[in-house]
């Protein structure tokens, strides 16, 4: 029943701007037998690991490939002429390889594991302007990286079209304060 009301994607999904939601609108408690995704939970081993390829003399981008669901690195190779030059390539795996299932406990960890080498790589690489996330993964993952997202350089977010078998630019989220200087979006946003 759960796979079919929230179905992990073959394919990487778009997140969202956290602060653009306001922090006191609820959400509907998760249907019978389903768990609800969160941060504020206790979390459990991923074993979501990173690998960093720096490639010097290239560009001021950084492709961020989270492979939970499936491998994306077959769809990036195909549209390589219509991506950036990469300065890095962070790959984000499980241990166990993709084509596994995470816990909402795990997503919580790999949540954290993303945010910590994200920085670590953008350390490495200084100049790195804009972070590229295509991630295979949990719908529901997507909206926590969001969360841990909003210290992090601007991310261009792409959405994988099946019918097309390629990804297309979605969204860009960079870090903008509310209009009125408060912690939570306005009526006109």
């Amino acid at each position: 029943m759960a796979e079919r009301i929230f179905p992990l994607l073959s394919r990487p999904v778009t997140v969202f701007q956290p602060h653009v939601v306001s922090k006191q609108r609820g959400c509907n408690p998760p249907a019978a037998g389903m768990t609800e995704w969160k941060l504020d939970i206790d979390e459990e081993e991923s074993g979501l690991e990173g690998d960093l390829q720096r490639q010097p003399n290239h560009g001021s981008e950084l492709a961020v490939l989270v492979n939970i669901a499936a491998d994306v690195q077959p769809e990036i190779d195909q549209m390589h002429n219509d991506l950036p030059d990469f300065n890095g390539v962070l790959r984000l795996t499980p241990e166990d390889g993709p084509d596994v299932e995470l816990s909402p406990a795990q997503a919580a960890h790999a949540a954290d594991v993303f945010r910590t080498k994200v920085r670590d790589a953008v350390k490495e690489l200084p100049k790195t302007s804009t972070i590229h996330l295509f991630i295979a993964g949990p719908i529901g993952l997507a909206f926590l990286f969001g969360r841990k997202s909003n210290t992090l350089r601007p991310i261009q977010t792409y959405l994988y079209s099946k019918d097309e078998g390629r990804y297309y630019p979605a969204g860009r989220l960079q870090d903008q304060p509310l209009s009125d200087g408060s912690d939570t979006a306005s009526e006109d946003q």
